[in-house]
C-alpha cells in the first residue's frame, strides 16, 4: 500500500471511530462514583446537630445538584423541568393542565404516619411495595385522596412525621386541604421532621398548602403539578431538600388566598431549580428573614404580581455561564456576555442583574433571556472546558494525519 492509500485509510478510520464516539456523548465520569457521591449526600437523618453553617456564595456546594441530576438521569428519571426548560417558548397552560391525572385512581382516607416503626406498619397493612431502603423505598401511589377533617390534624390529604424512612409519594390526585385558618398541616402532602422522602408526579389541588416540609432534610418534591393552592410549596426550618421541576400555578382562583408559590421561612442550603411558578397575585417566592444559602436558580416566574421577595441571604444564579432565572418582565437587553457582561455579543443573558425585592439585598446576577437556558460544556474544577472522548479522538485523527502528511513530504 503505497503511503497516499495509507494516508486516506487512516483518516477514514479514524473518522469513523470518532463518529461512533459522538454517540456516547462527551461526559467522562464514573456512574458508580457519581452515585457513591449523591447517594451519601442524598441519604439523611432526623438528627440535625453538628451541621456547618455557611454564608458566602464561594462557600456553596454548587456540584451537589449537577451530581443529583445526574443520579436522576442513571434511575431512568428526568426532572420536568428540564424537559420544559429546552422547549422552545413559553409552555401553554393546555399542555400542563391535567399532565398527571389519569382515570384509575383508588380512592381512599387520609394518610397518617407517625415514626418508622409505624411506617412499617402501615406499609404491610396497605400492602405498599417496598421496604423502606434506599434499594427499595416504600411506594405511595394511585391514590385519590380528599383533605377531611380528622381527629389528629384538620384537614391534611398525607401527613409523614418523624421517620428517616426511604419512601416515594407518586401520581396521587390530592386536593381539598383547606381551613380558613390553615395550620401547618392543613396540606395535602406535610412532613414533619423527615428525611429520604420523595414527592413526584402527584396533581395538588385546591389545597391551604401543596407541599409542606417542616424541619425535614434530604427530601426531593419533583415533576408535581400544583394548581390553586394558597401556597405551593412551603420549606419551614428545613434543610438540603430539593424542589425542582414542578408547575405552581394559579387557574381558576385558590380555595380563600394566594398567597406564594414556594414559601421559605428559616430554611437553608435547599435547591430550587426548574420550576414553574405563574399567576400568583401575592408572591412567585417569598423567603423569610432567617432563610440563607438556598440555591435558586432557572425557575420560570410568569405572571405573578411580585415574582419575588427576599428578606434572607440566598443564591439566584450559578456562576456565568449556567446563569439564574426567567423573569418575564426583565427580558433584555442582550448586547453583552461574558462573567461581567462586558463583552460585545449577546450571550443569553440580560445585561443588569435583577434586583430581588426584599431586605437581603440580593440579585439575579444572570437572568435568562428566554425560558430556555444556554448549554453549557462540562468544566473541570478551574472552570477550564474538558474535552469529551470524541473530542479527544478527533484530535487525535488531526494529529496523526498531519503527521503521516509531513512524512510524506520527506
Amino acid at each position: 500500500m503505497d503511503r497516499k492509500s495509507l494516508l486516506t485509510s487512516c483518516m477514514i478510520l479514524l473518522l469513523v471511530i470518532s463518529t461512533v464516539a459522538l454517540g456516547f456523548g462527551s461526559v467522562e465520569s464514573s456512574p458508580e462514583k457519581i452515585n457513591q457521591t449523591v447517594g451519601s449526600e442524598r441519604r439523611g437523618s432526623i438528627d440535625r446537630s453538628g451541621e456547618k453553617e455557611r454564608s458566602h456564595e464561594d462557600e456553596i456546594d454548587f456540584e451537589t445538584h449537577d451530581r443529583w441530576t445526574k443520579k436522576q438521569e442513571e434511575k431512568g428519571v428526568v426532572y420536568r423541568g428540564k424537559n420544559f426548560l429546552e422547549r422552545d417558548g413559553l409552555w401553554s397552560q393546555k399542555k400542563v393542565e391535567h399532565h398527571l391525572e389519569q382515570e384509575n385512581y383508588t380512592k381512599r382516607d387520609p394518610i397518617y404516619i407517625d415514626g418508622n416503626d409505624d411506617f412499617n406498619e402501615k406499609a404491610e397493612e396497605n400492602n405498599w411495595s417496598g421496604n423502606g431502603t434506599e434499594q427499595s423505598p416504600y411506594i405511595i401511589e394511585g391514590y385519590e385522596i380528599r383533605g377531611v377533617d380528622t381527629d389528629v390534624e384538620e384537614n391534611y390529604a398525607i401527613i409523614i412525621r418523624h421517620t428517616d424512612l426511604q419512601f416515594e409519594v407518586r401520581n396521587n390526585l390530592l386536593y381539598g386541604a383547606s381551613h380558613p385558618l390553615p395550620s401547618f398541616s392543613t396540606s395535602a402532602v406535610a412532613l414533619t421532621n423527615v428525611a429520604n422522602g420523595t414527592i413526584r408526579n402527584n396533581t395538588i389541588r385546591h389545597n391551604s398548602h401543596g407541599v409542606n416540609l417542616m424541619s425535614s432534610s434530604y427530601n426531593e418534591v419533583i415533576n408535581n403539578t400544583l394548581i390553586d393552592n394558597d401556597v405551593g410549596s412551603r420549606v419551614r426550618s428545613s434543610t438540603n431538600n430539593t424542589l425542582a421541576g414542578n408547575n405552581i400555578t394559579i387557574e381558576d382562583g385558590s380555595p380563600m388566598r394566594n398567597l406564594a408559590g414556594i414559601d421559605l421561612s428559616a430554611s437553608e442550603d435547599n435547591h430550587i431549580i426548574g420550576n414553574r411558578i405563574s399567576n400568583y397575585s401575592n408572591k412567585g417566592i417569598s423567603a423569610s428573614i432567617g432563610s440563607k444559602n438556598n440555591l435558586i436558580y432557572h425557575n420560570i416566574f410568569i405572571d405573578n404580581e411580585v415574582h419575588a421577595v427576599d428578606h434572607g441571604d440566598n443564591i439566584w444564579n450559578k456562576p456565568y455561564p449556567i446563569g439564574g432565572n426567567y423573569w418575564d418582565n426583565h427580558t433584555g437587553p442582550d448586547e453583552y456576555s461574558g462573567p461581567d457582561q462586558d463583552k460585545p455579543g449577546s450571550d443569553g443573558f440580560v445585561d443588569e442583574a435583577k434586583e430581588i425585592k426584599g431586605e437581603g439585598d440580593n440579585v439575579d446576577k444572570y437572568p435568562l433571556t428566554t425560558p430556555t437556558p444556554p448549554k453549557v460544556e462540562e468544566e473541570d474544577e478551574d472552570g477550564i472546558p474538558i474535552p469529551g472522548f470524541a473530542t479527544t479522538l478527533l484530535l487525535l485523527a488531526a494529529v496523526i494525519a498531519v503527521a503521516i502528511y509531513r512524512k510524506k513530504k520527506r
